[in-house]
């Protein structure tokens, strides 16, 4: 995904939306540290860079911070 991400993105923005926080939201569960955090992290700022994936992102770290 992360190899064809410009060009999907680009033709498909909100599938791409659709597997990254499907994905982040399975990887979380396996998240224990910090780093392991910090991974995640580089997923939710693509998913920022999205067109309309900003909400998404915020809505994501929102819940992270609640938990």
């Amino acid at each position: 995904m992360d190899e064809y991400e410009n060009n999907l993105k680009k033709a498909v923005p909100d599938s791409v939306i659709e597997i990254y926080t499907k994905f982040v939201l399975k990887e979380v569960q396996r998240a224990s540290d910090r780093n392991g955090y910090r991974h995640l992290m580089v997923y939710l700022k693509k998913i920022s860079k999205i067109s309309n994936g900003k909400e998404v992102a915020s809505e994501i770290a929102e819940q992270w911070k609640s938990e």
